[in-house]
């Protein structure tokens, strides 16, 4: 991969790093502090705002990042950025008034209703917000973005510690993601003004052919995503015990920490094979598949298998001993997101090639598939049968997916490479499960069980003098920068 690809990958799975980390802190302390069955409504309210929040972060970001590094003029970009998430914006707020009012019904709490109303002021501000992140991404300005996540990420856990602790409970979380997305705005507005004055290129953008392009990632990203939230809600809905709701939020909570951090890849392959594909380079494509799948699979399957041997101890670490009971739930969701990683990565390469309708279909299809599977499975077999669901419908999406990449561009990566990795996984897989001593013995077996891995993969030539060359130069640049900024500072 090319150097400011990898460059921006460290950057951004730093700044991923930093929103999990604050993301994962509030919510020990608000499993600890709530219980399971206020959790579980908190963990409901978070899943609808983040399914409304995918019509802001998905497409019209994408669409911005496509064009701004296909060289249009920036003004022109994100004046019709705007505007999109404007019509969007007028078309998603009753929706989401009307949806609020009928899941209070549903769950039959009234006071769902209340704090999803409150909620309401986060989207207008996530408009703006996501479509700057979208410019940061198109001009490859990793470090930026990276900057402004963790911005939000650090405003968010303060706030939320603070107000929590006064005694404001889930109003608090509210009002603290109010305040870290108007920090962000805030920074992103400052960094991005002077750009505005320096791309004069005759090219443009009207707001018509960003809608064009932005509804069907829209939906690709409503569909994905509500595999990996609706799960919840058919839980809360159809299990009469309410402790199972709390449960399965805080499975679901860690098993998506290895889809957070790696989807950093995302974001920098979008303007990567967006550029490759405006100068119809296939044979740059070609190479940036195989070496993202390489390396994503090098580090995601180790860490699943890891997270599947030790669910218990790790969510007992976690939450408390009170949420053991969700170490099943745990087990299953990690491997479904894994196949959820790789569904995303390459669909994100799709796009960034032009064709956003391929993985709208199959994300459509999967979360179709995701809905009738959970109720059929949350009926039979409770919260775990929610998880089985969701693993099922990601495995669906992947190998959909897999089959249209492999078909169009002849590569998806080196089977040899993958059997390696398999292997080397499976041996830390067995090794964690045997060291396996407790809640706090995952401070150690998790690291023992990277170097293990480490020593597996370097032994039977999966990881090389080349991979070790590429990653030192990656972090050599990304602390080089650090040092650089932190040296400009008055």
């Amino acid at each position: 991969m090319a150097n400011d690809m990898v460059r921006g990958t460290v950057w951004l799975m730093f700044s991923q790093s930093s929103f999990i980390l604050s993301g994962y802190a509030i919510h020990i302390i608000l499993g600890r502090a709530l219980g399971p069955v206020e959790y579980g409504l908190l963990g409901v309210i978070l899943s609808l705002i983040g399914l409304v929040q995918i019509f802001f972060q998905n497409g019209i970001p994408q669409s911005v990042s496509k064009y701004v590094s296909e060289g249009l003029r920036f003004s022109s970009v994100i004046k019709s950025g705007l505007n999109a998430q404007a019509y969007i914006l007028c078309i998603i707020m009753p929706a989401y008034l009307f949806a609020a009012f009928v899941m209070s019904l549903i769950i039959d709490d009234s006071r769902l209703l209340h704090y999803l109303l409150f909620a309401a002021v986060i989207f207008p501000l996530r408009s703006f917000v996501d479509t700057y992140n979208g410019a940061f991404n198109g001009l490859r300005e990793f470090g930026k973005q990276a900057k402004t996540f963790m911005t939000y990420s650090i405003v968010k856990v303060v706030s939320v510690l603070f107000l929590v602790k006064i005694g404001f409970g889930i109003e608090g979380v509210i009002v603290a993601l109010i305040l870290a997305n108007l920090s962000q705005l805030i920074l992103s507005s400052i960094w991005l003004r002077p750009y505005l004055s320096k791309n004069h290129s005759a090219k443009q953008v009207s707001t018509n052919a960003m809608l064009s392009f932005t509804w069907p990632i829209i939906i690709f990203a409503f569909s994905y995503l509500g595999v990996m939230s609706l799960d919840i809600v058919f839980v809360k809905a159809l299990v009469a015990d309410e402790e199972q709701a709390g449960l399965y939020a805080a499975a679901s909570v860690i098993s998506r920490l290895p889809f957070y951090l790696f989807f950093a890849l995302s974001y920098t392959l979008l303007p990567s094979v967006s550029k490759a594909s405006s100068m119809k380079n296939k044979r740059q494509i070609r190479g940036y598949i195989t070496h993202s799948m390489r390396y994503l699979l090098m580090v995601i399957l180790p860490f699943v298998a890891i997270m599947s041997a030790t669910s218990h101890d790790l969510i007992t670490f976690t939450y408390s001993f009170v949420y053991r009971a969700a170490g099943d739930i745990l087990g299953i969701l990690s491997i479904g997101i894994l196949f959820m990683t790789v569904f995303v990565t390459l669909s994100t390469v799709l796009i960034g090639a032009g064709k956003p309708r391929i993985p709208m279909l199959v994300s459509v299809i999967m979360l179709s598939f995701s809905m009738l599977l959970n109720y059929v499975m949350v009926i039979s077999f409770g919260a775990i049968g929610a998880a089985l669901a969701m693993a099922g419908s990601s495995f669906l999406g992947m190998l959909m997916i897999c089959a249209y990449v492999y078909r169009e561009y002849g590569v998806l990566t080196n089977p040899i490479s993958v059997l390696k990795i398999v292997l080397g996984s499976a041996t830390v897989y067995i090794l964690a499960d045997i060291l396996s001593i407790g809640p706090w013995g995952v401070l150690i077996v998790y690291p023992f069980s990277a170097v293990i891995y480490l020593g597996v993969i370097a032994i039977i030539g999966e990881f090389g003098s080349d991979d070790r060359k590429m990653f030192e130069n990656a972090l050599g640049m990304f602390f080089k920068i650090k040092a650089k900024d932190l040296s400009e500072k008055p």
